[in-house]
């Protein structure tokens, strides 16, 4: 039988911890806090999974609440947004066994609270999003400046979050108008290529599956819809259609989705304080037109209030096929919750 085991409990933050991010080699976990500030957890050398330390903070910056954070594909930046209406960029800097971070940019435009930031996979851009209704583009340059280069308009409400295609030039935006939006660029031009409708209260969470052809919303309406892309298009001309809905699971709203990378599971976080872990049915795949997914975990509560934000870990991937069957039992989880705390999780098939 499928479980959640409690590795870690992570206390430092003060306030409300609102989002975890894992490093792309997971050997350090970022979160980010109502406290202003952002702590970096590292593994006690020879500690094992379960050991971890506070090796940096953050604590410059935001004048306000940090909301989200996002790692570049290299591990060498730290993208951080916060209610205050800035996005910060901040340099990994190791200065011997010590770690410390740097700031490298800071962008300003927005004109309050953002509330998602997210890397494209070449690394190459950063989306953030915000209260202002609006989603910016920012490209990296070659003086270790960022420049926007767009400006979307189409969300009537609050935009809550934002997620890159994993290999093409598409981003996602989820909304407190209860859409989701699709991005794409056209030359030097981005456009809306979709509007995805099916959430009746906000989306507050998307997560890609790691090819990026199906896409995961959670919403206020205690719902997770799956999405999943069709060659042929629909008569509105949307490629993207809905083929499964997880209902009747959350009993508040899921604030929180993550698709692991390498395996077919489902991790939500919940204001009902709970975590859930979802796998997709055996005999159904990403080819299904009509997937089905099983609840396998449910932790009632894993933090002593709203279940904020999951994420699984990014492990490297298995040399052979015998090695990612031996990896596959053992992944970890990361959350973080309104108790102000941080955990790490071990997720175990049986």
């Amino acid at each position: 039988m499928a479980k959640l085991s409690l590795l870690a409990t992570l206390e430092g933050h003060e306030e409300r911890a609102w989002f975890v991010a894992w490093s792309p080699d997971g050997k350090l976990l970022a979160s980010c806090s109502s406290d202003k500030t952002v702590r970096i957890w590292g593994r006690k050398a020879g500690g094992g999974d379960s050991q971890w330390l506070c090796v940096a903070v953050i604590e410059e910056g935001a004048s306000r609440t940090v909301r989200s954070c996002a790692w570049s594909p290299c591990g060498k930046f730290l993208a951080v947004v916060s209610f205050d209406g800035t996005t910060s960029i901040w340099e990994k800097v190791a200065k011997g066994v010590m770690l410390s971070f740097e700031l490298l940019a800071s962008l300003e435009g927005h004109e309050n609270e953002v509330k998602s930031v997210a890397w494209s996979t070449d690394g190459a851009h950063v989306a953030t999003c915000g209260r202002d209704k609006s989603v910016w583009i920012w490209e990296a340059m070659d003086d270790g400046d960022y420049e926007c280069v767009t400006v979307l308009h189409g969300h009537t409400q609050d935009v809550k979050m934002v997620a890159w295609h994993p290999s093409e030039p598409m981003l996602f935006s989820a909304s407190y108008d209860n859409t989701i939006k699709i991005w794409a660029e056209d030359g030097d031009d981005w456009y809306c290529a979709e509007t995805l409708e099916g959430h009746t209260s906000s989306v507050w969470s998307i997560a890609l599956e790691g090819g990026g052809e199906r896409l995961a919303s959670a919403s206020d309406d205690c719902t997770v819809l799956i999405w999943k892309r069709f060659e042929d298009a629909q008569p509105s001309g949307g490629r993207w259609r809905r083929v499964c809905k997880l209902a009747g699971y959350h009993a508040r709203t899921v604030y929180s989705v993550a698709w692991h990378a390498r395996q077919p599971l489902l991790a939500t976080g919940a204001g009902d304080d709970a975590i859930r872990i979802f796998r997709e049915s055996e005999g159904s795949s990403a080819r299904s037109d009509a997937p089905s997914f099983d609840l396998e975990v449910t932790v009632a509560s894993a933090h002593a209030g709203d279940v904020n934000c999951v994420a699984w870990a990014v492990t490297a991937a298995a040399a052979t096929a015998a090695a990612a069957a031996a990896a596959a039992p053992h992944v970890l989880l990361a959350s973080a919750g309104d108790d102000c705390l941080v955990k790490v999780w071990q997720y175990d098939a049986s």
